[in-house]
């Protein structure tokens, strides 16, 4: 029975695969790059009985490809104890992947659940709304700290940022190149809007999609029927086994 580990240290660039051998006790390394096809060629060298690699930003496509070719394929998580590398005075990429195929040898790695592509990159979408309306914050927030020095009343509520409150916003404005040197708050105030009005289309952008990838889901409709539940909310539910991103290792 081939009981053959390989354990692959995956990096944005460059990737480092560690055949091993519980059995026999042999170790063997190759390197190549890390893109679709190299992989591909790496993980069919040679018959073996798993893949093993750490939780990563790359995790989901390779653990996609895994599927594809039929193996079985673990993403560990890098929380436990066994990870520290406390007290070493050596790490390569190497060790990692040696460390890897070792730690899964012995049973003492936990893997973590891979969501479905489809599921990981609408929750992607979730995240960049969620920075996207952290950035619609901050550029009300400069808005107002660029009137508040001239001594102008700072916006306060939502009408504020309506079309019509912008529009009361940017009688304030002008543009930088026909500031002077006393009246630059101006141009700045110009820029700053114009950098607020694309991060809100930007973000109204994400809502709609999101909004037209619940409708269409099920289960976030049915989460919808909470009290206080909306469809972007409800997104980021769905299997339990889909609620765990693959993050990038530690």
């Amino acid at each position: 029975m081939n009981s053959t580990i390989l354990a692959v240290d995956l990096g944005k660039f460059n990737s480092v695969f560690c055949w091993l051998d519980p059995d026999a006790r042999g170790e063997r390394f190759r390197a190549a790059p890390t893109t679709p096809d190299d992989l591909r060629r790496e993980l069919t060298r040679q018959p073996v009985e798993r893949v093993v690699f750490e939780a990563c930003s790359q995790a989901g496509w390779v653990h996609d490809l895994c599927t594809t070719l039929g193996l079985a394929a673990t993403v560990a998580s890098t929380a436990g104890e066994a990870w520290r590398w406390s007290r070493v005075k050596r790490k390569t990429d190497r060790d990692d992947a040696r460390k890897l195929a070792r730690l899964a040898a012995v049973g003492e790695v936990q893997g973590v659940p891979v969501p479905p592509r489809d599921v990981r990159q609408r929750k992607s979408l979730i995240g960049l709304r969620k920075r996207l309306v952290a950035e619609r914050v901050r550029g009300q927030n400069r808005i107002r700290g660029l009137l508040v020095c001239q001594g102008l009343p700072a916006p306060v509520g939502a009408r504020a940022w309506t079309a019509v409150g912008r529009a009361g916003l940017a009688a304030h404005a002008r543009p930088l190149a026909a500031c002077g040197p006393g009246e630059l708050w101006r141009g700045l105030l110009d820029l700053t809007l114009t950098e607020y009005r694309q991060v809100r289309e930007l973000l109204d952008a994400a809502e709609a999609h999101l909004d037209q990838l619940a409708g269409a889901n099920a289960a976030v409709q049915l989460l919808q029927t909470t009290p206080g539940v909306g469809p972007r909310a409800a997104g980021r539910g769905g299997r339990p086994s889909d609620r765990c991103l693959v993050q990038p290792a530690g």
